[in-house]
């Protein structure tokens, strides 16, 4: 599985602890005075962006129907550090929240320019303060009776050391598989002769590992590093995950590459393209442009009835 969607795995194990905490310590009539609370800070804008989207969820629910399910953690964290009539809490048990919040902030600001490895060492310490903030609600908070504290530490210690352990393999095997990449790579590279190699190993890729996570990584990877001939399965992949700026980029760099662009590669540009359009996009300056280099090279290039080209 792509890291990124592994990182939701996280963040919905972080928030379903956090719930099943807060359960264990609210008062009887927590819904009538986290209510006032929120209309208070809502009305005198005390606090308001704390607590105004809580208190539109209770006003459009009713009380009846709201309910601990409803809130994430950062309103989990709010009533824990600032409600303690509504959820009384120890010292070690806050301080290990404020953690968890401090992660969900982190991830909620990713830049999307993470490399795998970063990713999964930072979920493997997601993983790790939700395991701590466990450990803090069993050991500091002896109000709740020990055979809830029991069933909640065990119930969700299985649940974060299985994901745990699940990232870990998952670590493992993106390293190795990285390594196997770069390896091929680099025999590509050195090769005397560089389209057979590159003919062999897309071979193995494309017969045992096609449109899996290390098929993209591999072509993906080898356009990364200036092999001209994996420049056209870049694109293709990009232009289905819809990043067209990199599929561009993609057909950019195959066209002005020192390769003798074939008819079968031309094709599959032209095919690239027509996929692009099929999908509603406009036809920009930057296909135009890439008809006319193409033709300016000698290959005939016209659009059919349905206004896609051809060779």
């Amino acid at each position: 599985m792509d890291i990124r969607n592994r990182m939701n795995d996280i963040v919905a194990l972080r928030c379903h602890v956090c719930q099943a905490f807060l359960k264990m310590v609210l008062v009887p009539d927590w819904k009538e005075k986290l209510y006032r609370e929120a209309q208070n800070a809502v009305e005198r804008n005390s606090y308001k962006d704390n607590y105004i989207e809580a208190y539109n969820k209770m006003r459009d629910l009713g009380l009846g129907k709201y309910d601990v399910d409803c809130m994430d953690v950062s309103f989990i964290s709010v009533i824990v550090f600032y409600c303690r009539g509504i959820a009384p809490a120890e010292k070690r048990t806050k301080d290990a929240l404020k953690k968890l919040t401090e992660d969900r902030n982190t991830a909620g600001h990713s830049s999307e320019n993470e490399s795998a490895e970063e990713l999964y060492l930072r979920a493997l310490l997601a993983v790790s303060d939700i395991i701590s903030f466990i450990k803090a609600v069993d050991l500091s908070e002896s109000k709740i009776s020990d055979s809830d504290r029991l069933q909640f530490r065990v119930k969700w210690m299985k649940e974060s050391e299985s994901l745990k352990n699940l990232l870990y393999d998952e670590l493992i095997e993106y390293v190795q598989v990285s390594k196997e990449i770069a390896q091929d790579i680099k025999k590509i590279k050195e090769s005397e002769d560089a389209l057979a190699t590159w003919c062999n190993i897309y071979e193995k890729y494309s017969k045992h590992y096609f449109n899996t996570e290390r098929y993209n990584r591999f072509v993906v990877t080898a356009s990364d590093e200036g092999i001209a001939f994996a420049h056209l399965y870049a694109a293709n992949y990009f232009n289905f995950k819809k990043d067209f700026d990199e599929l561009f980029r993609r057909l950019s760099l195959l066209c002005f590459s020192n390769i003798h662009l074939t008819k079968g590669d031309v094709s599959g540009i032209l095919s690239e393209l027509n996929n692009y359009l099929q999908l509603g996009n406009s036809e920009t300056a930057q296909v135009k442009s890439i008809i006319e280099y193409l033709s300016k090279i000698g290959f005939n290039i016209f659009k059919n009835e349905c206004g896609y080209y051809n060779l």
